[in-house]
C-alpha cells in the first residue's frame, strides 16, 4: 500500500512539473492601460482634532486634476457638504479642512476623481464620529492635560 501511495505521488509531481513547464511569460510588455473609469485617488487619510475639525489629505493621480468630496450624515443619509475641488498640479498631496462639524454625529466622507474622458472612479471611502466639542481645549487658559471629556 505504501509503494501505491508513493507511485501516485511521484507521478502527480511528475505530472505537475511538466504542466508548470508550459506556463510562459507575455512576450510584449503591458505598458498601457484602456480603463473605462478613472482610478481612485490615493492615500486617502483623515485626522480628526478638536473631536469636531475633520482634515482629509490624499494623493492626486495624474489622470485626474478634479474631486469631488462629500460628506454624509450616516443616520439619516442626507448630504452634509459636497465639494468640487480642483488640483493645481504643484503639490504632491492635496488637502481639505472641514471646521466644526456637528458633534456626536457619524459622517462618511467620499472622495471621488472626477473625468471627462471616462467615468468617474470608485469613491474612497472613510467613515467616522465626531465627539463632543470641548471649548476648553486649545484655548490658552487651561491646560489640555487638565481637560477631559467631562470636566
Amino acid at each position: 500500500m505504501k509503494k501505491l501511495i508513493n507511485s501516485l505521488l511521484c507521478t502527480f509531481l511528475i505530472a505537475g512539473s511538466a504542466f508548470l513547464a508550459g506556463c510562459h511569460d507575455p512576450e510584449d510588455t503591458i505598458d498601457t492601460l484602456a480603463l473605462d473609469r478613472a482610478l481612485s485617488p490615493l492615500n486617502f487619510e483623515l485626522v480628526l482634532e478638536a473631536n469636531v475639525n475633520a482634515t482629509f489629505t490624499w494623493t492626486p493621480i495624474a489622470t485626474s486634476r478634479q474631486y469631488m468630496l462629500s460628506l454624509v450624515k450616516t443616520e439619516d443619509g442626507s448630504t452634509y457638504r459636497e465639494l468640487k475641488l480642483t488640483d493645481d498640479g504643484s503639490s504632491t498631496k492635496m488637502t481639505y479642512k472641514f471646521l466644526e462639524l456637528p458633534g456626536n454625529t457619524k459622517f462618511r466622507a467620499e472622495l471621488v476623481a472626477l473625468s471627462t474622458t471616462t467615468g468617474n472612479s470608485k469613491p474612497a471611502v472613510k467613515e467616522f464620529e465626531t465627539g463632543v466639542e470641548q471649548l476648553f481645549l486649545n484655548d490658552g487658559v487651561v491646560a489640555d492635560d487638565d481637560v477631559t471629556s467631562t470636566t
